[in-house]
């Protein structure tokens, strides 16, 4: 199946929460090196979402680049948002296959940083572009898995006073949370290898894993024995723009495969499968 390319993405780390003006950059910036006509840009999709800025930033964004008469959406499904932001866009491309979709989004970690799962939690800024024109990577399938009994054991509470701390509250001697953190390990190399035999793939047939940066890659890694150890720093709903971003800088071959897993609170899994082509 083909439901669309992804072009070169943009990203950049950010010292603090990214504003408003770093997002409409980063959609500016990937439109440029990608040469789209702003134009031609049928939908703006924000899951970089900020609180200041009511109902949506993505409304902004769109204007601020110059698609004005774009389909504007904010999407916040923590770290699963660019994959979801990827299910919307696909649907909306096959309705309307000579325009393109562009995803703007950002971490939003405050100014505190939690680094006690060994991965450094980075803000970050990103963008990317998905359209029916190649060269690029071609997005053959996606799914996600929502596992709603689990949902309730991991909330963010935000506090609004002096700098917006986002503090991850977690009870970890509750015999829910122990079954939580088992099956965030296993739950995820499962949905990964029944989509893999939906598109015929096996494991050996993936070039590169794009995973979600947290304490439980490791465990992904030895459950579907994927070798190497890189590690990225965990910018939340931007962990694949970053990840495809550092793959696009080293360069495709045709055929290249690229597997992206994700996880997000709850527990939502998104899965993406992409393949090269010129």
């Amino acid at each position: 199946m083909n439901y669309g390319f992804m072009k070169q993405p943009f990203f950049k780390f950010c010292e603090q929460t990214p504003l408003l003006e770093e997002r409409i950059s980063a959609a500016r910036e990937v439109i440029q090196r990608n040469l789209i006509d702003p134009r031609s840009v049928g939908v703006v999709i924000s899951t970089g979402i900020d609180r200041n800025v009511q109902p949506s930033d993505a409304v902004i964004i769109a204007s601020s680049i110059g698609a004005k008469s774009a389909l504007a959406a904010s999407i916040n499904n923590s770290c699963v948002s660019v994959v979801s932001a990827l299910d919307f866009s696909r649907c909306w491309l096959a309705a309307n296959p000579s325009k393109c979709v562009v995803v703007s989004s950002s971490s939003n970690f405050g100014e505190v940083s939690d680094n006690s799962n060994s991965y450094e939690r980075r803000n970050g800024v990103g963008a990317m572009v998905l359209s029916y024109s190649n060269p690029g990577l071609r997005l053959v399938h996606l799914e996600h898995f929502h596992c709603a009994e689990f949902f309730g054991l991991k909330v963010i509470k935000v506090d609004d006073g002096a700098g917006a701390a986002y503090r991850f509250e977690e009870d970890r001697k509750n015999r829910d949370w122990v079954s939580y953190r088992k099956a965030v390990r296993s739950i995820p190399p499962e949905v990964a290898r029944s989509a893999l035999r939906t598109v015929g793939w096996d494991m050996g047939m993936i070039t590169h894993w794009v995973l979600h940066s947290s304490a439980v890659t490791s465990a992904w890694r030895e459950e579907l024995g994927i070798k190497g150890d890189e590690k990225y720093p965990n910018t939340g709903s931007l962990n694949s723009i970053l990840q495809i971003s550092s793959l696009f800088l080293r360069g495709f071959k045709h055929g290249e495969r690229v597997a992206v897993i994700e996880v997000g609170l709850g527990m939502t899994v998104g899965i993406a499968l992409f393949e090269w082509s010129d």
